[in-house]
């Protein structure tokens, strides 16, 4: 994907056992100089992250949680993610909060290269993701779980 947008660099955050393939991948495709591996991150830097960027790509399988489109969503950022993503897919809806495409690198590829030009778009699926999780709040969590037990907050 990066090689159809000149402008494009991916920053790569965290670590996993695929890293040094991927770091393979990204030298033999001849964009390893768009490619920035960030490995663990502080929060201060992680927010820097999200402020610049135009959309994330959180592509695991099988995530019981889904912090990280959480964290994309309040900063105003659409997400792509993957069918089997598992925990982002409460809350990453297709066309709506962001991308959610096969998961193959061929489909994450064409979604990028579709959805990249359009800064317009993605930055109102990044606004409809803030408003979607600014709704999640612990009062909230706490009412919901007192509810679902048949009890009322005092």
């Amino acid at each position: 994907a990066l090689a159809h947008a000149p402008e494009a660099r991916l920053v790569v955050v965290g670590r996993g056992p695929e890293e040094e393939r991927c770091r393979r991948v990204a030298i033999e495709a001849g964009v390893s100089g768009r490619v920035s591996w960030a490995g663990t991150v502080p929060d201060a830097e992680l927010l820097e992250l999200y402020t610049g960027a135009r959309l994330v790509v959180v592509p695991p399988a099988g995530e019981d949680l889904g912090y990280v489109p959480l964290e994309a969503f309040l900063s105003g950022k659409p997400v792509l993610t993957t069918e089997d993503a598992g925990g982002p897919l409460e809350f990453v809806e297709d066309g709506v909060t962001g991308l959610v495409v096969s998961p193959t690198a061929a489909a994450i590829g064409a979604a990028l290269r579709v959805a990249w030009p359009d800064v317009a778009a993605l930055a109102e699926m990044g606004e409809r993701g803030r408003r979607r999780v600014e709704a999640i709040t612990w009062d909230a969590a706490v009412s919901a779980l007192l509810s679902a037990a048949g009890l009322r907050r005092s």
